[in-house]
C-alpha cells in the first residue's frame, strides 16, 4: 500500500512539474466570443496571448470595426494572401471605429495579439 501511495505522489509531483514548466499561451478570463464567415466579435473581462479568426471577403466587401480596451495594450492584424499588416494598436482607456475597403476577394485572418494582460475588452469585425 505504501508503494502505491508513494508511486501516486510520485505521478502528482510530475504532473505539477510539467504544468509548471510549461507556459500558457493564451489565458482568458469571461471571454465570450460569437463568429461567422462574415462576423466576429469578442469580449473579455481578461486576456493574454493571441486570438485568430476568418472572414470570407467577397467582391466589395468593407470591413466596419469597433473596439475598446480598459487597461493593457492590444494589437490587431489583418492577414490575407499570406501577408499580415497591422490594423490599429489600442491601449487602455482608448476605442476604435473604422471601415478597411480594398480587401481581396477570399479569406481574411483577424489576429488580435496583447502585451501582457489586456482587461475589459470588447471587440467587433463585421464585412458588409
Amino acid at each position: 500500500m505504501k508503494t502505491v501511495k508513494r508511486s501516486l505522489m510520485i505521478l502528482l509531483a510530475a504532473v505539477l512539474l510539467l504544468l509548471g514548466l510549461t507556459s500558457c499561451k493564451n489565458v482568458a478570463v469571461g471571454l465570450v466570443e460569437s463568429s461567422t464567415n462574415k462576423s466576429v466579435s469578442m469580449r473579455f473581462a481578461s486576456l493574454k496571448g493571441t486570438r485568430e479568426y476568418s472572414l470570407y471577403v467577397r467582391s466589395g466587401d468593407t470591413l466596419h470595426y469597433t473596439a475598446k480596451l480598459g487597461s493593457g495594450t492590444a494589437t490587431v492584424y489583418i492577414m490575407q494572401d499570406g501577408y499580415k499588416e497591422e490594423l490599429f494598436t489600442l491601449s487602455g482607456g482608448e476605442d476604435v471605429d473604422d471601415e478597411l475597403s480594398g480587401l481581396d476577394y477570399g479569406t481574411v485572418y483577424v489576429i488580435i495579439e496583447t502585451e501582457g494582460t489586456c482587461k475589459k475588452g470588447n471587440f467587433k469585425f463585421k464585412l458588409e
